[in-house]
Order: C-alpha cells, then sequence, then structure tokens
C-alpha cells in the first residue's frame, strides 16, 4: 500500500509509508512480488512529479530503530528545501529520537492500536479502513 504518512514531520513537503498489505517484520520475509509491488509505488511516486527525496526502510524489532511498531515499511520523504531534514535511524537512551513531541504522538497510536489487538488488528480490513481511509494501492 502506498499511504500518506499520518504523522508527517514539520521538516518534510511529503511523507509517504509503502507498507506490505500483510503484517512483515523482517526483509527476508519479502518475496519477489513484494519487491515488484515496492517499485511500482515507487514509479508511482516519481510519476506524481517528484523531483527528488529520500527513501529510508525500517524492519524489525523497534528497540533497534527509530519505528514504534515491530513491522516493515518504506517511508518515502520529500524534505523542504533547505530545512535540513534529518530522518532518525534509531532513538537515543531517552526512548525517542530529537523530536519528543512526535515520538509521543506516536506513542499514543501504538497504545491506541494494542488496545484494539495489535498489528492482527491494524492490519485488518477493519483497521486500515479505520486508520488509512483513503489508501491508495
Amino acid at each position: 500500500m502506498l499511504l500518506e504518512n499520518e504523522f508527517p514531520r514539520t521538516d518534510t513537503e511529503q511523507m509517504l509509508l509503502i507498507v506490505p498489505h500483510r503484517h512483515v517484520i523482517n526483509v527476508r520475509d519479502l518475496n519477489g512480488s513484494d519487491w515488484r509491488s515496492i517499485g511500482v509505488l515507487f514509479d508511482y511516486y516519481e510519476i506524481g512529479g517528484s523531483t527528488g527525496g529520500g527513501l529510508l526502510m525500517r524492519f524489525g524489532d523497534p528497540r533497534n530503530h527509530a519505528g514504534t511498531i515491530d513491522h516493515l515499511h518504506l517511508n518515502v520523504v520529500r524534505p523542504l528545501r533547505e530545512s535540513g531534514c534529518s530522518l532518525p535511524l534509531a532513538k537515543n537512551v531517552e526512548g525517542h529520537y530529537g523530536h519528543k513531541e512526535d515520538y509521543e504522538r506516536l506513542h499514543k497510536f501504538v497504545s491506541e492500536i494494542r488496545d484494539r489487538g495489535g498489528v492482527e488488528w491494524l492490519f485488518s480490513d477493519e483497521g486500515i479502513v479505520e486508520t488509512q481511509p483513503s489508501v491508495m494501492k
């Protein structure tokens, strides 16, 4: 799926996520079809008028990266020009990555997901419709 990031950063013009429809945690769980789909979605982003940006993949245990949920996703980011946008790859010792408000908002979102049934709910049809009403496929 190609989704608008619900938690865009103030130093970006656009933030999208490429997320497998099924729950995937590690890169080794992606098959050839998944990689082709990722390529098609990234092409869709570039065809949409992108003049540049960055691509960052997070996967595995969120204690080992700046993500909040144990699932694989790719961040497609078009930074604001001259913003000095720097995407974190890891949390600092306090558990956040220098954007305390963003991390607190994400942490609240993760708590809500856990209350509703965790990643099983998030990747269910109901969870996708509720959290991503404008899913772009």
